[in-house]
């Protein structure tokens, strides 16, 4: 059986909630793991694959965490460019995506008009495959008819432009630290003021995130 869990989660369940009937597992959000943690999360994956079990980690090259990954024995590195730099893919993961939906959620839209999709490949897609992903989701929630059609992917690309642009400015100002507060407050406050959550949100433990917001 193929699961899917944030680095996080599999720190937190650990392996003995993840292991039954697992063959493979695949391991996402690895950047929002608390630094503290890696050594952790490396133990882990390694005594699962000690169980037979395939774990398949997705890593950002610039997470220092890679470098101690990949020194183990065993390891197979597979690149994986961005979105952006692989745009024929699109065509087929917007089909598979609306597909999904439509059995999932029972949505009407089962196709995408060409200019609908080209508005698709000439977008830089920061969040890749999961803004995809979510986009599409909006979309055929939206979509009343059986196409997608060109000018409600336009809205939703310009929303995406504009929350890419402006929801990041305001956390630019000030010392990293401060940056960071801001950003933990931020959750918090999504959250309900829920420390549990934040932290699970942030992929720190809540010792971490009461420290932090301490500090």
């Amino acid at each position: 059986m193929f699961a899917s869990i944030s680095a996080a989660d599999l720190i937190e369940k650990r392996r003995e909630e993840t292991n039954k009937g697992i063959s493979t597992l695949y391991v996402h959000s690895l950047h929002l793991l608390d630094v503290h943690l890696e050594d952790l999360f490396i133990q882990t994956i390694f005594q699962m694959k000690k169980q037979g079990i395939t774990v398949i980690v997705s890593i950002s090259p610039k997470e220092k965490v890679l470098q101690k990954i990949i020194h183990h024995e065993k390891i197979t590195r597979i690149r994986m460019p961005a979105l952006r730099d692989r745009k024929k893919d699109i065509q087929k993961l917007t089909t598979y995506f609306i597909a999904v939906y439509h059995q999932e959620l029972g949505t009407t839209a089962v196709r995408i008009k060409e200019d609908a999709l080209e508005e698709l490949q000439n977008f830089s897609w920061p969040g890749n495959v999961a803004e995809l992903k979510a986009l599409i989701k909006d979309a055929v929630i939206l979509e009343k008819g059986y196409t997608l059609e060109k000018k409600s992917i336009q809205q939703l690309l310009n929303s995406t432009n504009s929350k890419n642009k402006h929801s990041i400015e305001p956390f630019l100002k000030g010392t990293l630290n401060e940056i960071e507060e801001k950003i933990i407050r931020l959750v918090l406050e999504e959250e309900d003021f829920n420390q549990t959550k934040a932290a699970k949100r942030l992929g720190i433990t809540r010792a971490t995130l009461w420290r932090k917001l301490k500090s």
